[in-house]
Order: C-alpha cells, then structure tokens, then sequence
C-alpha cells in the first residue's frame, strides 16, 4: 500500500491514493480544516502529540492519530527523521 493511501485511510477517506503528499492534504483539506504546525520536527518529538496531524518528508507521508503513527516505511522512530506537520482538525 502507498504512504499516501495508508495516511489518508488514517484519517477514515477510502478510495483515494495519490501519488504525492499534495494531494494527500489536497484530499484531507475536502473533509477537514488543516492548519501547519511550524517548523521541521524529530519524528520521535511528536510521536508525543495528541491530536491529529499529516506527518510528511520530501518523499514520504504518514498520519500521527493521539501518538499512533501510520506509516508504511517500517523505519526506526529517531529525531534524526525530521517531518514537517499539518494539524488535521476532525
């Protein structure tokens, strides 16, 4: 399954996998109101954020749900991996 999908299937929006992280926030901006977060962020560091938010790098995309992660990637949650974020209000 692509990031893209998985992070959108996140946040309850079935049927839609696109195939950049535009237009995942192009799809998220349909059913919510999303506000960015200042700032790059250790991964890790908001793995501690409640609330709902689109997680994304240059090449990937994830959805963080009350500290749940939805990510393909399979990757280690270090600070090293810096996202930038976007408050998903449901």
């Amino acid at each position: 399954m692509r990031c893209t999908q998985a992070t959108l299937e996140s946040f309850c929006i079935y049927g839609v996998c696109p195939l950049y992280g535009v237009g995942v926030l192009s799809e998220l901006r349909k059913h919510f109101t999303c506000t960015p977060v200042d700032g790059m962020h250790g991964l890790k560091d908001v793995m501690t954020w409640q609330g709902s938010y689109y997680l994304f790098t240059n090449d990937h995309a994830m959805a963080l749900i009350d500290g749940v992660l939805t990510d393909t990637s399979h990757r280690k949650i270090s600070n090293r991996i810096k996202v930038f974020a976007i408050k998903v209000n449901r």
